[in-house]
């Protein structure tokens, strides 16, 4: 019985997955994206963190297409996981590469489409959220730029 429904949350998993790469604004699959991930155990467990790579990866891919870098639903969920099960963990020595991929992501979108709402706002609320985290590094340098 628990294999079963093993396989139906995968095949779930992997529909929703598909029907993003073809149509990123589909809130139908977003939403049972956040249910899959939220009903999983314990972020400390190592197939959560293999879980959330995958997700970022699968909205890497989609942040570097045209449709899915202007779709405010893609960079809502980015900002939703990093908020729910990154940001917690995040260590003061990892701040640092953690913003400069974040900005490396939003550079890339804005290549797609040089005047990105989202992607700037991604970028806003990025720069926010490191200047409230107390790791005074990367808040310095923040605060250094023009």
């Amino acid at each position: 019985m628990e294999e079963i429904r093993g396989r139906e949350k995968e095949k779930e998993d992997l529909i929703s997955k598909l029907i993003l790469v073809i149509n990123p604004d589909n809130s139908n699959a977003w939403s049972k994206r956040k249910s899959f991930l939220s009903n999983t155990k314990h972020p400390s467990l190592p197939n959560i963190k293999d879980l959330l790579s995958s997700e970022l990866n699968l909205l890497n891919i989609l942040l570097n297409s045209k449709k899915g870098s202007k779709s405010p639903l893609v960079w809502y969920h980015r900002k939703w996981i990093l908020e729910r099960f990154y940001l917690p963990e995040l260590s003061p020595s990892n701040l640092f590469a953690f913003y400069s991929n974040e900005t490396r992501i939003c550079d890339s979108a804005n290549k797609l489409h040089p005047r990105n709402y989202y992607s700037s706002k991604h970028r806003l609320w990025l720069i926010s959220t490191c200047l409230q985290l107390d790791h005074s590094p990367l808040k310095l340098f923040l605060l250094s730029l023009p």
